[in-house]
């Protein structure tokens, strides 16, 4: 039976996982400080929720050693396009970011082109890595394709990755910003309240944020075994170190590509990261331990549905499922290709205003929709 479920909520996915996964050295924030951050949200002015949550959010919980840069624009001058500014400059002092935030008074336009470009002419005379963060309530009012910006800074040769986070945007403005995250390399999120603003934040943190250091196992000698994923028939697995975003050959940590035709692979003993190609961003199957002198197999199987006659989203259970872009995201069945491989585990098919729950997937089953 195909259940119906509408899912309204806040959504973050990563667009291009292809960034580097180094260490980031600093944090240059951009705020939306345009007239329409007086509109309200639960009662209350979006821009003193966004001053409340930089302070909290960015400002208390970035770690003391990240430098943080504020950018604004919009806070000085009613229909001038280039009311842009370096407000706090990279490395200011935290009370001074959260001072000079609370100071910002929303007056004109939204040149989200104009601040990008102006970022990357910043970042480009400084060393190490930028994740840039941009806070906006709306798109482009100043004629510019801030989309392309994004593109041309990170193609400038400027480390750098540009996350987004629409507050409180039509589906029309959030398909502009979706955009600059994606061409920008980095994570774009949904927020439609204080809450939601807090979570977009803390989820881009944890994404620029190293994790702690996890224990490695300790081995006297470091030697060899196999992995193996002995049924592959249509799509590949993509085997990469377990702090790789391992999107494809190019990303660090890839190690090689498992297909129907090479099944299996020699690697040192330890753990590994998995991930089908064609799934999203960020989906991966994690811990897959290579031991000493021992074939370790990963078995996968497939959901397929019976007399299939549209499309339908296949992504595990805690995914949005809105599209390929979301975390979780599987692939899509067509009446063409009814059958889809995929890790042992809970996944979800999506109809199209419908969705089918809790579909369990054994190593090697094969589980058919009726």
């Amino acid at each position: 039976m195909r259940i119906a479920t509408i899912v309204i909520c806040a959504t973050l996915f990563a667009l291009d996982a292809t960034a580097e996964a180094a260490t980031p050295s600093k944090v240059l924030l951009i705020l939306d400080a345009s007239g329409s951050m007086w509109g309200q949200v639960e009662g209350r002015a979006k821009i003193e929720i966004a001053r409340e949550v930089i302070r909290d959010e960015v400002v208390g919980k970035l770690p003391a050693d990240m430098p943080i840069g504020l950018m604004a624009y919009g806070h000085n001058r009613k229909g001038d396009c280039g009311d842009i500014e370096l407000v706090a400059p990279m490395g200011a002092e935290r009370e001074t970011v959260i001072s000079t935030v609370n100071a910002l008074a929303p007056k004109g336009m939204t040149p989200i082109t104009a601040a990008l470009t102006q970022a990357g002419k910043l970042l480009r005379s400084q060393e190490g890595r930028t994740e840039i963060i941009l806070v906006s309530d709306g798109k482009e009012t100043c004629e510019g394709d801030p989309c392309a910006a994004a593109k041309a800074i990170r193609g400038a040769g400027v480390k750098l990755r540009v996350h987004v986070i629409g507050f409180d945007v039509s589906p029309e403005e959030e398909a502009q910003l979706v955009c600059i995250g994606r061409e920008g390399g980095g994570i774009y999120a949904r927020a439609e309240s204080a809450a939601q603003l807090r979570e977009a934040i803390g989820e881009i943190e944890t994404a620029i944020v190293p994790a702690p250091a996890v224990e490695k196992k300790v081995v006297r000698r470091r030697s060899k075994g196999t992995l193996s994923v002995p049924n592959l028939e249509k799509r590949q697995v993509n085997v990469c170190t377990v702090d790789s975003d391992c999107y494809n050959e190019a990303s660090e940590g890839f190690l090689g590509r498992l297909t129907s035709t090479q099944r299996s692979m020699e690697l040192k003993v330890g753990f590994y990261r998995l991930r089908l190609t064609g799934s999203a961003a960020g989906t991966f199957l994690d811990g897959v331990e290579v031991e000493n002198g021992k074939t370790t197999e990963v078995v996968v199987g497939s959901i397929g549905v019976a007399d299939l006659d549209e499309s339908v989203k296949v992504c595990t259970m805690d995914s949005d499922c809105y599209n390929s872009a979301f975390v979780g995201w599987y692939g899509a069945l067509t009446p063409e290709d009814p059958v889809i491989e995929v890790f042992s585990g809970t996944y979800k098919l999506k109809f199209e205003q419908q969705y089918e729950e809790n579909l369990v997937v054994e190593p090697g089953g094969q589980l058919v929709i009726e």
